[in-house]
């Protein structure tokens, strides 16, 4: 089940969900007020810390948001079963949270 929702107050990146993922993932995350202008990414990783896909970047804005991942590489090629990592960088913080591929 997924996790409580990202409260307002400070940089954090929910559980995604569904995982396992079969289709597409969804992950909530929260960017505070303090760090907005801030360089920041999203995006997904695979276990040997490739970048799978890039889902968003640019410079942060304060809010609550839902990134979106379709299960694809960059160049549209579906992903294979496996564990990935949804990673959200924020200036210099980083947190992250684990996907479980099943096809």
């Amino acid at each position: 089940p997924p996790g409580p929702p990202p409260s307002a107050g400070r940089f954090e990146l929910a559980q995604p969900s569904p995982n396992p993922a079969r289709g597409s993932v969804q992950a909530l995350y929260t960017v505070p007020s303090s760090s907005a202008g801030a360089p920041f990414e999203v995006a997904v990783y695979d276990v040997v810390g490739r970048r799978v896909q890039s889902l968003e970047r640019g410079s942060a804005r304060a809010g609550r948001f839902t990134a979106t991942w379709n299960l694809r590489t960059a160049d549209g090629t579906p992903v294979g079963e496996g564990l990935y990592f949804l990673r959200v960088t924020l200036g210099s913080l980083v947190q992250s949270r684990k996907v479980a591929v099943v096809r």
